[in-house]
């Protein structure tokens, strides 16, 4: 383990929060959030260690868990992991999509991917068809778009990482339905 990683695990409180989520003394986004979860996955799988795995299952359960109730995710949050606030940070949504899909794949628990594809469609639901050219397939920094987090703004990395999600959702599909699947007698 590297010992930028070990100084991370070091931060993790035993709720599973990361103490330095917070960025100049703004709400614990969401985005915030899953991007310390989507840094400690991808030093994961280059390094390997399954303490960091499990230091990001933590968050990633109790987040998915508040998703799967509520159908929904906070934009922000409190080291307590109560909502803050009452908009999606949709840029926050499509990391935790990410989150959970990097989970399924190197844990093997579906549940995950299934909280991904929830998400997903909670995303879709989200983005521009219709309008001005320039705004097709955007997507809002907060939902409803009056929402602290980048009001009525449409960031470009909310895009990229919901593209990005999209893209690791059909590498999973093609995954899964590419496996022979046991003939019953």
């Amino acid at each position: 383990m590297t010992e930028c990683s070990h100084w991370v695990l070091t931060q993790q409180k035993p709720n599973g929060w990361f103490e330095g989520y917070n960025l100049r003394h703004r709400p614990i986004y969401l985005h915030f959030i899953a991007y310390t979860l989507q840094g400690l996955l991808e030093a994961a799988s280059i390094i390997g260690p399954t303490q960091v795995i499990e230091a990001v299952q933590k968050p990633a359960e109790l987040l998915l868990r508040k998703f799967e109730l509520k159908k929904s995710l906070s934009g922000a949050y409190s080291p307590e992991w109560r909502p803050q606030v009452l908009y999606m940070c949709m840029t926050g949504n499509a990391q935790m999509a990410t989150v959970w899909q990097r989970l399924s794949q190197i844990t093997n628990d579906l549940r995950f991917f299934n909280a991904a594809l929830k998400m997903h469609e909670l995303l879709k639901a989200s983005l521009w068809y219709r309008g001005p050219y320039i705004l097709r397939g955007a997507v809002k920094g907060s939902f409803p778009i009056w929402g602290r987090y980048l009001t009525f703004r449409y960031p470009n990395w909310a895009a990229k990482f919901t593209a990005d999600s999209f893209m690791i959702e059909l590498q999973l599909l093609k995954t899964l339905y590419s496996k022979e699947m046991p003939c019953e007698s």
